[in-house]
C-alpha cells in the first residue's frame, strides 16, 4: 500500500511538471521541447490524426457516365490428375483440392531463389497447413521432407504444350482473348471508349514482395466477387457477376477513377482496377502533374527562401518541417513514416527516419543518411548541407536513443499541410519530379553534340537519364542474365579488335603494293592503278565501320555496368516530362522510336503536340 501511494505522488509531480511545461510552450513554443528532455518521462504524444482520405476518392467530379463490363475473374483451379502427387518421405500423398491448390503455387517458384529463403518457406509452410484437412497436418510435419518434382515436371509439362500447340489453336486461343478484352478490357467514359489497364482479377499466388519483405511466402487468396466493389455510373447498368456469386457492393462515386476494388489478403491494401495508361483520362493526370512540377519552378526561389527561414524558427513544428522539407528537395526522398506494425518491412521516408538513419558528420559539414527506401531498396548517400540543417540534425538527435524518430512531431499529414502553405499544390512529389525533369534537361543542353550520330546522341540521354535514376534512388536486382550478357559483349569486342587488327595489316600491305605511277603509263596500268585505288578505298571504308562498330559496342558495355542495378525505365515513364524528351528528339533529328517504345508513345501521345522549342 505504501509503494502504491509513493507512486501515485510520483505520478501526480510528473504531471504538474508537464502541464506547467505545456503552459510555458504557448509563450516559447521550443521551450516544451528542449525542457522535456530533462524530465524522467516524455510529454504526451499528439494526439492522432485521422487517416487520410483514400487518394482515388477525393478531388472533383472526374465523370458524368461511366458503364463497363466488370474484371475478368481466374478461372476455378482444376486438381492434378490422379498419376501426379506430392511426395512426402518418399511416398505419395493425394491432398484435398484447397492444400493442393498451395502445393502446385509453390512447385510454379520452385526454380526461384526465393525457396531457398528462410522465411520465404516459413510464411508457406504456415499458410499452407492452415489449408490442409487434420489428417493432412498430422501427416505433413516438415516442409524438407516435401517433394514437389512430380508436381514440377507436371506443370513444365503444361508449358511445353502451350508453347508447341498447333496453329490452329494459337489462332484460337487468340481470337478468344481479343473477345475477352472487347468485353472486360474497355469501358465507356462519358460516352467515349476508353481502355482498361488491369480487367483480370490476380489469381492465387505466393506473395513474393521484395527485398527482404516479412511475408514473403505467404498465399494471396483467390479474389471472389463478394470480395469486389464495382464503381459505375448511377444509370447505367451494373455488371453481372459469375453465377452464383454476387457483388461487395456497387457505387457511384465521380471523384474516383477505379472501376472495381477490394482489398488482398497479404498486407490488406487496397487494390483498383483502372484505366489504361494511354487513356484520355490518365494522359490528362499525367499532364497536370507536369504542369505542377513546372510550377514549382516558377516559385522555387520563393518557396526556398521561405523554408531557409524557417530553419531558425522558434516553432519546433515549423523548425522541422523546414529541416524535412531541405531533405526531400535535395535529395528527393519520399515523405512517408515509418512502419506500423513487426509484420510490415522496415523501410522509412523523410517523416519516419530514425536517428541510426542519420549521421552528423561536423568535420566535413556534411550528413550520412542510410535507410531502406521504398520496395526495400537501400539509401545511402552523403551531402554537403547549410549549418543551420547542421545543427537541427544535431539537436534533434540529443538525448534520444537510435530507434527513437529523428522528426518526432512530424507526420506525412501536417508536412504535406506546410507544403501547401509554401506553395499551393505543393506536394512532396512535386519536388522529386521537378528535380527530375530539371536534371535531365540541364544534363541534355550541357552534353548533347551538335554533330553527333544517333547513337552518341542516345548514349548522352541514356547518361542524362541514368543520373536521374540516381537522384530519385531507381534501383533494381542485377539481373541474372548480367554476366552472361557482359561476357557476350567482352567477346565481340575481342572479336572486332582482332579484325581491326587484321584490317589495317591488310590495308598496310594493300598500300604498298600500289603501282608506281608514271607519266606514260599504257591504259592497262592506269586501269589497274584505278582499281588498286578503289580496292583501298573500299579496305578504308570497311576499316572505319569495324572501328564504329568496336565504339559503339565499349559504350554499351560501359552502359550496362553503369545501370546494371538502376531501372531507367521507372524515371524515363514516371517522372520525366516526354515533352522534354520529345522536343530533344525533333530537335536532334533522333527517331521517337528509339527512346520510347510502342507502349510508351502511346501513353506519351499528347506530349507530341507540344512545341518544337518547349524547355520545362
Amino acid at each position: 500500500t505504501r509503494s502504491f501511494l509513493r507512486a501515485v505522488q510520483h505520478t501526480k509531480r510528473l504531471t504538474r511538471e508537464a502541464v506547467g511545461l505545456q503552459t510555458a510552450a504557448s509563450r516559447a513554443p521550443d521551450l516544451r521541447w528542449l525542457l522535456c528532455r530533462g524530465l524522467r518521462t516524455r510529454l504526451p504524444a499528439p494526439p492522432k490524426e485521422d487517416p487520410p482520405t483514400p487518394p482515388a476518392s477525393t478531388g472533383q467530379v472526374k465523370w458524368k457516365t461511366l458503364e463497363h463490363n466488370g474484371p475478368l475473374f481466374p478461372p476455378p483451379y482444376q486438381p492434378l490428375p490422379p498419376s501426379v502427387s506430392l511426395f512426402y518421405e518418399g511416398e505419395p500423398i493425394r491432398l484435398s483440392p484447397a492444400a493442393e491448390e498451395v502445393a502446385v503455387m509453390y512447385a510454379a517458384v520452385s526454380h526461384l531463389e526465393h525457396v531457398h529463403s528462410p522465411v520465404f518457406n516459413a510464411n508457406f509452410f504456415a499458410d499452407w497447413k492452415k489449408r490442409m484437412k487434420r489428417t493432412e497436418r498430422a501427416r505433413i510435419a516438415h516442409l524438407e521432407h516435401c517433394d514437389f518434382s512430380a508436381i514440377v515436371a507436371h506443370l513444365q509439362q503444361q508449358a511445353d504444350a502451350h508453347r508447341n500447340c498447333s496453329k490452329e489453336e494459337k489462332k484460337a486461343r487468340r481470337d478468344k482473348e481479343k473477345q475477352l478484352k472487347e468485353k472486360h478490357g474497355v469501358c465507356l467514359l462519358d460516352g467515349k471508349r476508353q481502355a482498361i489497364l488491369n480487367f483480370r482479377m490476380e489469381p492465387p499466388a505466393l506473395f513474393r514482395g521484395r527485398g527482404e519483405h516479412p511475408k514473403r511466402g505467404m498465399v494471396k487468396d483467390r479474389i471472389q466477387p463478394e470480395d469486389v466493389t464495382i464503381n459505375i455510373g448511377r444509370e447505367a447498368k451494373p455488371p453481372r457477376p459469375p453465377a452464383g456469386h454476387q457483388w461487395k457492393a456497387v457505387v457511384h462515386d465521380q471523384k474516383a477513377i477505379w472501376l472495381a476494388s477490394w482489398v488482398e489478403n497479404v498486407q490488406g491494401n487496397t487494390k483498383y482496377v483502372l484505366l489504361s495508361r494511354s487513356s484520355e483520362r490518365v494522359n490528362e493526370l499525367d499532364r497536370v502533374k507536369f504542369e505542377k512540377a513546372r510550377a514549382l519552378g516558377a516559385g522555387l526561389k520563393s518557396v526556398r527562401s521561405k523554408y531557409m527561414k524557417d530553419l531558425s524558427s522558434e516553432s519546433l513544428m515549423v523548425m522541422q518541417c523546414a529541416t524535412a522539407t531541405f531533405l526531400i528537395d535535395n535529395l528527393a526522398i519520399r515523405p512517408g513514416a515509418g512502419k506500423d506494425s513487426d509484420d510490415e518491412p522496415d523501410t522509412v521516408g523523410c517523416c519516419g527516419l530514425r536517428v541510426e538513419h542519420v549521421d552528423v558528420r561536423k568535420a566535413t559539414k556534411t550528413l550520412l543518411l542510410d535507410f531502406f527506401a521504398k520496395d526495400f531498396i537501400r539509401y545511402t548517400r552523403e551531402i554537403e548541407v547549410p549549418q543551420a540543417v547542421l545543427y537541427n540534425v544535431t539537436l534533434l538527435r540529443q538525448n534520444k536513443t537510435s530507434a527513437d524518430l529523428l522528426f518526432d512531431r512530424l507526420t506525412p499529414k501536417r508536412l504535406g499541410r506546410y507544403l501547401d502553405s509554401l506553395l499551393p499544390g505543393l506536394t512532396a512529389k512535386s519536388f522529386r519530379t521537378y528535380n527530375a525533369c530539371s536534371t535531365l534537361q540541364k544534363r541534355l543542353n550541357e552534353l548533347t553534340p551538335e554533330s553527333g550520330t544517333v547513337e552518341e546522341k542516345l548514349s548522352v540521354f541514356k547518361r542524362a537519364n541514368r543520373e536521374v535514376a540516381l537522384l530519385c534512388n531507381h534501383q533494381r536486382a542485377v539481373p541474372k542474365s548480367f554476366d552472361s550478357s557482359v561476357e557476350r559483349l567482352q567477346a565481340e569486342i575481342e572479336k572486332l579488335q582482332t579484325d581491326i587488327s587484321e584490317a589495317k595489316a591488310s590495308l598496310t600491305a594493300l598500300r604498298k603494293a600500289a603501282p608506281k605511277g608514271e607519266k606514260k603509263s599504257s591504259k592497262t596500268e592506269q586501269k589497274a592503278a584505278g582499281k588498286h585505288k578503289r580496292l583501298v578505298v573500299q579496305k578504308e571504308k570497311q576499316l572505319g565501320k569495324l572501328e564504329e562498330r568496336l565504339d559503339r559496342r565499349k559504350n554499351l558495355l560501359i552502359e550496362k555496368e553503369e545501370t546494371k542495378d538502376l531501372s531507367l525505365t521507372t524515371s524515363k515513364v514516371n517522372y520525366i516530362d516526354p515533352r522534354i524528351t520529345v522536343a530533344w528528339c525533333r530537335k536532334h533529328n533522333v527517331p521517337l522510336a528509339k527512346v520510347y517504345t510502342k507502349t510508351e508513345q502511346a501513353k506519351f501521345a499528347w506530349a507530341e503536340q507540344s512545341a518544337d522549342d518547349f524547355v520545362f
